[in-house]
């Protein structure tokens, strides 16, 4: 008798329930989340307070070719005053990457760029609740120095670098500053890590 009660239980708690996407209960389906795109993130981003997005901008070294580049100056500010977002799609073997992976991954990137700091100080780091690395930067230039920091958003194939860097002109302050609101807030896609 134990077990017809139960079943019965499990029966009327069964007849409740749907295999719906649809949270109102009213039998409305909705899709389900669509898998990441094989292109790089289309990131919307407004140009934080202080900074204006400069058109047609990119950085000078890439991490991969395939790449979309969104690039703020502080207003005001010298030339290497700037906030840089940058959306890759990786190739096919970046696609499991482990912490050592991604290490290598942006090595080379990192020498392009002429940077001077230890080669093994990569860091972990949060950006908008997503784990990534940190990368202190600092290079001597003709001009003075460029210093800043670098972190990078890893998910399959796809890569988020923001890279907030400033010179000697004393901008650091508002790059600073600008740079941790926006990682805050940057707008990390549905399908980061479907």
């Amino acid at each position: 008798m134990k077990r017809l009660i139960v079943l019965a239980g499990v029966l009327v708690l069964g007849a409740g329930c749907t295999t719906s996407n649809d949270p109102s209960g009213d039998g409305a389906t909705t899709a389900p989340a669509s898998a990441a795109p094989e292109t790089p993130y289309e990131l919307q981003i407004t140009a934080p307070t202080g900074f204006e997005a400069v058109a047609g901008a990119e950085r000078a070294h890439h991490v991969s070719p395939d790449y979309l580049d969104q690039v703020f100056q502080l207003t005001g500010g010298g030339e290497s005053d700037q906030i840089i977002v940058s959306s890759y799609y990786l190739p096919e073997d970046a696609a499991d990457a482990d912490r050592a992976a991604q290490i290598a991954l942006v090595q080379p990137h990192d020498a392009e760029l002429g940077n001077t700091s230890r080669a093994d100080n990569y860091r972990d780091a949060l950006v908008h609740r997503e784990q990534g690395l940190h990368r202190y930067y600092y290079a001597e230039n003709a001009g003075g120095f460029v210093e800043g920091h670098y972190y990078y958003l890893f998910s399959g194939r796809h890569l988020i670098e923001l890279s907030c860097q400033w010179g000697d002109g004393g901008g650091g302050q508002a790059v600073q500053t600008a740079c941790m609101t926006l990682a805050e807030s940057l707008p990390i896609p549905e399908t980061w890590n479907a």
